[in-house]
């Protein structure tokens, strides 16, 4: 699930994205948030989003994926096995 956090006619709060991430977790889902604000990673990332991507991070940050590496050594290893496999299947022959 993709929201955007920010950059628009109106924002989400901490307590509004946290209530987005618990409904999502109880339907086994993660969130990912788009964002173009400093405050807006901030409280994506204070209400516990999978990832964030957006220009909140300057022109050095387009067109990357930022992931959370605060959880187990065992999580992160099939985290990485996983992105390794997709990048391997959806490979573009150069």
């Amino acid at each position: 699930i993709k929201i955007v956090v920010d950059g628009q006619d109106c924002a989400y709060s901490a307590d509004d994205i946290r209530f987005i991430v618990a409904e999502a977790a109880r339907a086994g889902r993660k969130v990912a948030a788009h964002v173009q604000t400093e405050r807006g990673a901030r409280v994506s990332i204070e209400a516990g989003v999978a990832s964030i991507a957006g220009t909140s991070f300057g022109r050095y940050g387009e067109g990357y994926i930022r992931i959370s590496y605060a959880n187990s050594i065992e999580n992160i290893g099939e985290a990485m096995q996983r992105i390794g496999k997709w990048l391997t299947a959806n490979r573009k022959a150069a």
